[in-house]
């Protein structure tokens, strides 16, 4: 699994140093230097420290890569207003990856349970 990381651009954005980074995330400038340059990836903490340093999500620093597969579906109903894009979750992607020629022109429908839910429901057929 990649993941991608904007710790470099978020903390550069904001004008701080690594050693001023890490003195208000509570870690070590080797530990930012370490990150920036992705050889490895956060603990929880520091993710959590990180973000609450540079006033944002840790999905605004961290997130896993998405693969470039491009699921076609049908969304049933009208979306509540404000939603940002609707994705199928992973798993569904792995299952229409795993089918069978014949069975590769099955369509995944979006829909939602009931209007202003905050999360669809997917369903493979």
């Amino acid at each position: 699994m990649e993941m991608e990381n904007h710790l470099r651009e978020k903390r550069q954005a904001l004008a701080l140093s690594q050693k001023q980074l890490a003195d208000l995330a509570g870690i070590t400038r080797q530990a930012v230097s370490a990150l920036e340059s992705n050889q490895y990836s956060p603990a929880t903490s520091v993710a959590l420290q990180l973000a609450r340093a540079l006033d944002c999500r840790v999905e605004d620093l961290f997130s896993i890569k998405q693969g470039g597969e491009i699921i076609e579906g049908e969304l049933l109903g009208t979306l509540p207003s404000g939603t940002g894009p609707v994705r199928a979750p992973a798993g569904v992607a792995a299952c229409a990856a795993s089918r069978t020629a014949a069975q590769a022109t099955t369509r995944v429908i979006l829909g939602f349970i009931e209007e202003g839910s905050p999360r669809p429901t997917v369903a493979a057929t």
